[in-house]
């Protein structure tokens, strides 16, 4: 069978179930052959040995029992860089990328661009990874409360080679940070019951105490706000994603623990509200 052949039969497949079906193609058939995209289009003609079209069958079966892409090739690409994600961590996404901005632009207004920032809840160590990438003075400190997730976080400082700058505790929330911070980011969970009952199944896939805020959505959120009155350091940031419909309610909790604090919501592409800053 033919490389060009194979994919067409994959994307008709997988148009049953998702919108990017030739893209999702390509991307399997070129994790199957170990191949590059220039790769991939000079050899469409080309004949593909049995063994390598069993492969890449079952990673279509995979998919088609709507398992993510990104668990079934390992990786996805967060703010220019290769992030490994295993089913023990959320999957990045694009509209997090917006808190590495928001990170990066608050760091220009520390005096001696060596930021201590926090990453609570960090999975899989991408908003640290990107930060430290883009911020190479900073010291960042990241927690999470599941070891798996700690092991893949590990992982991917490891392979960016950050773990000089980028330090791993065990712990909830703040618990295990005992420094004054410049910034303390976080991707906390924030989906409420009634939007974890209606989740596409892809993201049932990804682990249900990153995604569970609570009855609102707030639960951690909520912790998180009261528990870092004490750990920022004067002129100090904070900077959540949040699900749009919570800007109101988490506006107010953050004027009611910082009520001299400048408030501000960041929207993303969609002009919708992802990020609440906290500037003191």
């Amino acid at each position: 069978m033919r490389l060009k052949d194979a994919w067409i039969n994959a994307k008709n497949q997988l148009l049953t179930i998702t919108d990017e079906a030739p893209l999702e193609a390509e991307v399997l058939l070129r994790h199957s052959l170990d191949i590059d995209r220039s790769h991939f289009l000079a050899l469409l003609e080309q004949d593909i040995q049995l063994i390598k079209i069993k492969e890449f069958e079952s990673l279509i079966h995979r998919r088609l029992q709507r398992e993510p892409l990104a668990y079934i090739i390992g990786h996805r690409e967060f703010y220019g860089l290769e992030i490994a994600v295993t089913p023990d961590v959320l999957i990045p996404r694009q509209e997090t990328e917006l808190l590495v901005e928001q990170i990066i632009e608050s760091a220009k207004t520390i005096k001696n661009k060596q930021p201590i920032i926090a990453d609570i809840g960090t999975g899989s160590g991408a908003i640290a990874i990107a930060t430290a990438t883009h911020l190479p003075l900073s010291q960042i400190y990241c927690t999470d409360i599941s070891e798996k997730a700690l092991h893949i976080a590990n992982m991917n400082l490891l392979r960016h080679q950050l773990d000089d700058r980028i330090h791993l505790l065990l712990g909830d929330l703040l618990e295990p940070i005992e420094l004054c911070l410049d910034i303390i980011v976080s991707n906390l969970p924030y989906l409420t019951n009634t939007q974890m009952i209606n989740l596409p199944p892809e993201i049932k896939n990804e682990p249900r105490i990153a995604l569970h805020g609570g009855i609102d959505g707030l639960k951690e959120i909520r912790r998180l706000m009261r528990n870092s009155v004490m750990k920022l350091r004067p002129k100090g940031t904070i900077i959540l994603e949040i699900d749009p419909s919570q800007e109101k309610h988490v506006m107010k909790l953050a004027e009611e623990c910082y009520p001299s604090a400048k408030i501000s919501p960041i929207t993303d592409l969609s002009h919708m509200v992802r990020v609440i800053k906290i500037t003191l």
